[in-house]
């Protein structure tokens, strides 16, 4: 037997602040499955920022040693990308 189908037949007591409404709100699963999302997407967004500042203040220099951004290969996928999106 739950508590709350225990306590059905007595009157409501002094230590129960919540409303009907926030009762069945706290109850919803369209309430729940929100804060579930924003909960998960906070961790999500707290993970990315957690490993940029670890990256970020335990190495000194980015990117190691000679790097050149391929300019040649990143035009030519550009281009067949948007050519691609083009033409249905």
């Amino acid at each position: 037997m739950s508590a709350h189908a225990a306590s059905a037949g007595h009157e409501a007591s002094a230590s129960h602040s919540a409303s009907a409404y926030h009762e069945s709100l706290l109850r919803s699963p369209v309430f729940l499955g929100m804060v579930m999302f924003i909960g998960s997407e906070i961790m999500l967004f707290a993970s990315f920022f957690t490993a940029f500042f670890f990256v970020r203040f335990t190495h000194t220099h980015y990117p190691f040693g000679d790097f050149e951004i391929p300019t040649d290969s990143t035009a030519i996928n550009t281009a067949t990308g948007f050519s691609f999106n083009r033409f249905p």
